[in-house]
């Protein structure tokens, strides 16, 4: 099954795209990646949707670190 998602833009500002993330070491997609890109939209304005194919996403998944509480249940790291 092979799917196109059509996409009309009235402002050219309103979209972006992070480019240049390979399967190659160093090159995946990150959390620093992701917010670097929403820091790029205009202050009050944020995506509705983000797009991702599966390798990337995996990418992402795999770049988080994961942290355990004292119980055994699984975290958010603090900020």
């Amino acid at each position: 099954m092979t799917t196109w998602i059509g996409l009309q833009v009235l402002n050219p500002h309103s979209t972006l795209r992070v480019a240049n993330v390979g399967a190659n070491a160093g090159k995946g997609m990150t959390d620093n990646l992701a917010f670097g890109a929403l820091a790029m939209f205009t202050a009050g304005a944020a995506p509705d949707y983000c797009f991702t194919n599966r390798r990337t996403l995996e990418q992402l998944r795999r770049s988080r670190t994961k942290v355990m509480s004292a119980m055994g249940v699984p975290t958010l790291p603090e900020t």
